[in-house]
């Protein structure tokens, strides 16, 4: 039987990336919440089954997506999606980055400065606080390579739990999986030990969250009061359309 050529062509697109590019620049492919392609799986990734609720229809996107050939420490798939939505299984170690208090909770690794800068603010205020707001981190490069900017909007699960976040700092090029203080706490995960006499934090999640990342959705004039509300206003319709359960 013969293919009709427009037929052949929507097959070829799905097989190929599942994003379009356009001057070098990754931007997301015109397809329709919870549409499921006509075409023959891509993977045979399977997500936790403590995560299968909250993922609603995107379990059934999950073997359409494209997976993305990259090695990092603490990865378990890389996906992105129909629609250019960058899916992460990792594991999530816990980053102070952006706390005043970074030096004095993460004496190995703690920086006061994170990649995102606030606009218009001066001192500790222009960067993002850990212990205030639920951000992750993405590998040097890599981000940029996946059409992916600082201040990209995320929905971060783990055992069903539902947390919006932003990206707000660049990690080491070969460990993916780094999030927040406020995220990892968020997810309902204690990253705290006493150690030397002090509070400090020195655990992580070890397995299985789940990140989808959205390209090109940075909110607009975030300020250290806004961040969080503008997360979630910008990250839940995304997720909900992509087919996720919000509630």
């Amino acid at each position: 039987m013969k293919i009709p050529l427009k037929k052949r062509f929507a097959i070829v697109g799905w097989l190929f990336l599942g994003y379009l590019v356009v001057g070098g620049h990754a931007t997301r492919a015109q397809i329709n919440p919870g549409e499921t392609p006509a075409t023959l799986p891509l993977n045979d990734y399977k997500p936790p089954s403590d995560s299968l609720d909250r993922l609603g229809k995107i379990n059934q996107l999950l073997p359409y997506a494209t997976p993305v050939d990259r090695k990092f420490k603490g990865l378990n798939k890389i996906l992105r999606l129909p629609d250019g939505t960058l899916f992460i299984d990792a594991d999530l170690d816990t980053d102070a980055d952006g706390s005043p208090r970074a030096l004095e909770i993460d004496p190995d690794s703690g920086q006061l400065p994170t990649s995102f800068n606030f606009d218009n603010e001066e001192g500790q205020r222009q960067y993002v606080d850990a212990e205030n707001v639920p951000y992750i981190v993405l590998p040097l490069r890599f981000y940029k390579d996946m059409g992916i900017q600082l201040g990209d909007v995320a929905a971060v699960i783990w055992q069903g739990r539902l947390v919006y976040a932003i990206f707000a700092d660049e990690g080491p090029k070969d460990l993916i999986g780094e999030g927040s203080i406020a995220l990892t706490e968020a997810l309902g995960f204690d990253p705290w030990e006493m150690r030397d006499g002090r509070l400090q934090i020195v655990n992580g999640i070890e397995d299985h969250v789940l990140m989808f990342v959205f390209p090109r959705s940075a909110p607009d004039d975030l300020t250290p009061e806004n961040i969080n509300q503008k997360t979630i206003d910008q990250a839940k319709p995304l997720f909900e359309a992509l087919g996720g359960n919000v509630d």
